[in-house]
């Protein structure tokens, strides 16, 4: 089932990329780079996700890192 995943993932991002690479004209490197390098982190974190699903989510990153932060502001608020 993960390998079926994994190939129906490739084979539409591949897809998407044949569709879309010929509208970027070919004097606009910068943005073929960009294309590129945005196609293959969208592949990559498909990839993750996939194999491994219960991965937390962004929110979880971004409380991690202010709940320190949080907690300061609220002891200094309450003296």
């Amino acid at each position: 089932m993960t390998w079926g995943m994994v190939a129906g993932l490739t084979a539409l991002i591949a897809v998407m990329a044949l569709y879309e690479w010929p509208k970027i004209d070919a004097a606009l490197k910068k943005e073929r780079a960009a294309f590129v390098v945005l196609w293959a982190l969208g592949w990559l974190l498909g990839m993750v996700l996939i194999f491994n699903p219960d991965l937390p989510g962004p929110s979880h990153l971004i409380d991690w890192v202010f709940h320190p932060v949080v907690r300061h502001i609220e002891r200094i608020g309450g003296s």
